[in-house]
């Protein structure tokens, strides 16, 4: 589970708010599928640091297919935020048996992202072909 926590910091009556999210969260990973994030060998969280409304993050999302049949791969995300895009360019391919594959993961939040408390759960899947 993606958990994420918002800070909103300001200062006085007309002061601009600066709007901070701070996360860490998790993976589910179905089926035999080693993942590292960023050369982090099957991490249990991650951390995206201080994040910004109107920004674009990105962590390399290395992962292998340690089954013994080729197997299609797909990272779904259930209850994103409302306008927050998460992304990852090898959604719904094929890996070959002991295939290793490498893509960002990227998680875009909109301008209008307000500080708060979000959580979501993001899913790596093998199906076999």
């Amino acid at each position: 589970m993606l958990l994420f926590a918002g800070l909103l910091v300001g200062a006085g009556a007309g002061a601009t708010v600066n709007q901070y999210i701070y996360q860490n969260n998790g993976f589910i990973v179905i089926g035999k599928l080693d993942i590292y994030i960023d050369n982090e060998p099957n991490p249990t969280s991650l951390d995206w640091g201080t994040m910004l409304p109107s920004s674009t993050y990105y962590v390399s999302l290395i992962v292998v297919n340690k089954g013994n049949t080729k197997v299609t791969v797909t990272l779904t995300t259930v209850s994103l935020p409302e306008g927050w895009i998460h992304t990852w360019a090898l959604n719904n391919t094929v890996w070959q048996i002991n295939e290793s594959k490498s893509a960002d993961l990227y998680l875009i939040i909109p301008a209008d992202a307000v500080g708060g408390n979000y959580a979501w759960t993001t899913i790596l899947t093998a199906t076999e072909v």
